[in-house]
This record gives C-alpha cells, sequence and structure tokens, in this order.
C-alpha cells in the first residue's frame, strides 16, 4: 500500500491544499482508485510526476 497515497498525503508532497489534489482529479490531471469505503488514493509515481511538472512550470513563471 506504500505506492499509494491518500488525498491528504498528496496535498502535503505538491504543497498544495487537498480541494487542489480533487481538483487536479476532476480535470485529469491525477487518477485516482477508490477503496471500497470511497477513500481516492493516488499512485505516488503519478504524485511524483506532477510534483516535477509543478515545479517546472513554477520556475518557468519566476524566469520571465
Amino acid at each position: 500500500m506504500n505506492d499509494y497515497l491518500t488525498t491528504s498525503d498528496t496535498a502535503r508532497m505538491l504543497k498544495r491544499a487537498a480541494a487542489t489534489v480533487l481538483y487536479y482529479e476532476r480535470t485529469g490531471r491525477l487518477k485516482a482508485i477508490r477503496t471500497e469505503g470511497g477513500m481516492r488514493l493516488f499512485e505516488r509515481a503519478d504524485v511524483e510526476r506532477l510534483a516535477r511538472q509543478l515545479q517546472a512550470e513554477t520556475a518557468g513563471r519566476k524566469e520571465r
């Protein structure tokens, strides 16, 4: 289960609010799986990829 992160763990990793993580899921930027209880889980590799993308986007804005 270490390959999956909860919404709050994902938010901490991305340095974003949980609501933003849910937005990323709704818009297709992150894919979640659902447990039988309805909890969203995000693959660690997907979250790490998005973290790199967000960092690159932020760096690009700072260079302007």
